[in-house]
């Protein structure tokens, strides 16, 4: 921690313009605690002016996986990025962080690496949300299932909890039922079997008295990525309605 706001004393945040896909990185004494995660991760900011704007985190699939950043730029960007380069008016500071080759979504780095976002970006922290796809979905479940005190809302897009179908423990059910939910799934999926969603609402819903919302795209497959960011502006709408604890 100490290292971190020694750091934060010289940091200087970008005046960067609106959705640009800004490049920051981590200082190099700080790797350690990050050691599945590229030390580069994106920045977007908001095109709405506010002095502490709603913060979206996104989590990207396998295939994204690298020590590239320009990876992650491919296409406009993070997919919600892309929504609103369409539509204009984006009111969140999206950032984008990447996980190396060969690895998946660790919560002790992503906490790590939270930490210093924490320090380094001005947000509002009752308004944190995360979403991401596939691999990033099963990241957005776990991760909430950990820490849910960071977050106000998620929307896992084509997730899992785990591959091998099992199931959280009662303590990570109870704080995935402390959020509200909103989950995506194509119905013909042979990447990740849309039962895998199916199964989270509903075990989370047995907690939280069927609050979770589940979205099953009939006769899509794996790739739901553009109805459900690009085409889909009620997602964001939705997630802006939800604050910590209200």
């Amino acid at each position: 921690m100490k290292k971190i706001v020694l750091y934060a004393l010289f940091f200087v945040t970008s005046n960067a313009l609106a959705l640009d896909l800004i490049t920051k990185k981590i200082p190099d004494f700080y790797r350690s605690d990050i050691r599945d995660m590229n030390s580069e991760y994106l920045v977007i900011y908001p095109e709405k002016k506010e002095d502490k704007p709603p913060l979206l985190i996104f989590l990207h699939g396998a295939g994204e996986r690298a020590e590239d950043i320009e990876i992650l730029k491919k296409w406009g960007g993070p997919s919600p990025a892309r929504f609103y380069r369409r539509s204009g008016g984006s009111p969140f500071l999206m950032i984008a962080p990447q996980c190396k080759k060969e690895r998946r979504w660790n919560i002790d780095n992503l906490n790590a690496w939270f930490e210093y976002v924490l320090l380094t970006e001005t947000f509002d922290k009752d308004r944190v949300y995360i979403t991401g796809l596939s691999m990033g979905g099963q990241g957005t479940f776990r991760w909430v299932a950990e820490n849910p005190e960071i977050f106000a809302a998620a929307a896992p897009v084509c997730g899992a909890w785990a591959w091998d179908g099992s199931k959280p423990s009662n303590q990570q059910l109870e704080n995935l039922a402390s959020i509200p939910f909103w989950i995506f799934h194509g119905d013909k999926d042979k990447v990740v079997p849309s039962v895998a969603s199916k199964n989270m609402a509903k075990w989370i819903d047995e907690e939280n008295n069927n609050k979770t919302i589940l979205k099953i795209y009939k006769n899509l497959g794996h790739a739901i990525w553009n109805e459900t960011y690009v085409e889909n502006g009620r997602l964001y709408k939705w997630l802006l309605s939800k604050t910590k604890d209200k």
